[in-house]
């Protein structure tokens, strides 16, 4: 019995919150296009109003705004959209968590679709619109030829002009500090007589001088398209940053989708001796731990420590009672609820979180597969004193489920 009420306290994200009335904020961005595991905003709204929860829509500006996203304002922040945030809201966002600010996230991959192309200020675009073309420029030998068409760039570089970094150039408004992704496809059938080709970011100051520089992996020759990729970290003085297709070598190649977006989870890192990553990154959710044909949610109180599920004819136990919350008939696809509990230094790790899964998931055989629903408590770190509570199930909207919808209204009160 004690361990039960160990369990219900470490499930629930502000204990006593309705009773307090505190608020709890839900996003709501129309531009969004709706994706199957998507919650409704106003459908959760009335969900806890009907549960004596004190309920306030948020917009995109509201959760940008400092003078009204605290966490003496807004106790617990509802995130719907699954993958999407607004890059102009992270700043703000990180603020609030760091003051003990809780979320819950629903539908997806948290944070692993953002855009930021102009510093977040409202003329930016929303999260789910195309961001600005960026204006390519040719920086390259009179003689080399460099064609721009619909986010392609084609640089060829015949043999009679002297090596040299012959690129195409476009000038982004990035954050100094932050980290982005910068990704993109290219191919070509052979350089010659140069390194070949590749992106690279150069960051210069405001007096216009480079100051640094980073690059993806350079290719010579490919076998059709080719991917590039590279984590840029903003310098702190950086005034301009310009993004680069480079042809160093004789001969042509093609460059193709190419895009820089904030990292503001822990997807992505700089890849060295091990995966490093900032301390402020979200570190939920792990790209290649998927829990895909899962029929089955279930409590995941007591997991590996001798109160685990009782399977009779594919139906869970608890104790006494049923342990199954959700059944579908079509198998879930989505990620485990996993989350870093601490600092990913492999040499001398701190822990400063502890993750209680909610729910975890099986398949029709009923073999576990993960944690679906998983709740993470910072008692340490830069997050210190506040609570994440997270589900990446991309093909199900559960909150339409009744059973669903009281583990909800556990884990929010």
């Amino acid at each position: 019995m004690m361990r039960y009420w160990v369990w219900v306290a470490m499930t629930m994200m502000v204990s006593g919150l309705a009773a307090a009335q505190s608020v709890v904020g839900i996003w709501h961005e129309p531009k969004i296009a709706k994706q199957p595991g998507h919650a409704d905003p106003k459908f959760l709204a009335q969900l806890l109003q009907r549960h004596n929860f004190s309920v306030r829509s948020l917009s995109t500006e509201d959760l940008a705004n400092p003078k009204v996203l605290t966490p003496q304002k807004v106790a617990l922040v509802i995130l719907p959209y699954g993958a999407f945030f607004p890059a102009e809201a992270v700043d703000n966002f990180r603020r609030y968590l760091k003051a003990g600010g809780r979320f819950i996230s629903l539908g997806g991959y948290a944070f692993d679709e953002t855009r930021d192309t102009g510093h977040g200020t409202r003329d930016t675009k929303r999260e789910g619109e195309a961001p600005a073309e960026p204006k390519w420029e040719k920086v390259a030998h009179e003689k080399v030829q460099v064609f721009v068409t619909q986010n392609r760039i084609r640089i060829a570089v015949p043999k009679d002009v002297p090596v040299d970094w012959h690129r195409a150039r476009a000038f982004l408004n990035l954050r100094s500090g932050w980290r982005y992704l910068l990704t993109g496809k290219v191919r070509t059938d052979g350089i010659q007589n140069g390194h070949g080709a590749y992106l690279a970011a150069d960051y210069y100051d405001a007096s216009g001088n480079r100051i640094a520089f980073q690059q993806t992996q350079i290719v010579q020759r490919t076998d059709g398209w080719r991917e590039l990729g590279v984590v840029l970290k903003i310098p702190d003085n950086a005034a301009k940053v310009a993004i680069n297709a480079i042809v160093h070598g004789h001969g042509a190649a093609e460059f193709a989708g190419i895009s820089v977006k904030p990292t503001i989870n822990a997807r992505w890192g700089d890849a060295r001796d091990w995966m490093h990553i900032d301390p402020d990154q979200f570190a939920i959710f792990d790209p290649s731990f998927r829990i895909d044909g899962a029929t089955t949610l279930e409590w995941g109180a007591g997991r590996g420590t001798g109160d685990e599920m009782k399977w009779d004819r594919g139906q869970g136990t608890r104790g006494k009672g049923n342990g199954v919350v959700v059944k579908t008939k079509e198998p879930m696809k989505g990620y485990a609820a996993v989350g870093l509990i601490g600092s990913n230094d492999p040499v001398n790790p701190k822990a400063w979180a502890r993750l209680v899964p909610v729910l975890i998931a099986r398949d029709r055989f009923g073999r576990y597969l993960g944690p679906a629903f998983s709740i993470l408590h910072h008692f340490a770190g830069p997050y210190a004193g506040s609570s994440w509570a997270f589900c990446g199930i991309e093909s199900h909207d559960l909150t339409k489920l009744p059973e669903f919808q009281k583990v909800l209204v556990h884990v929010i009160r």
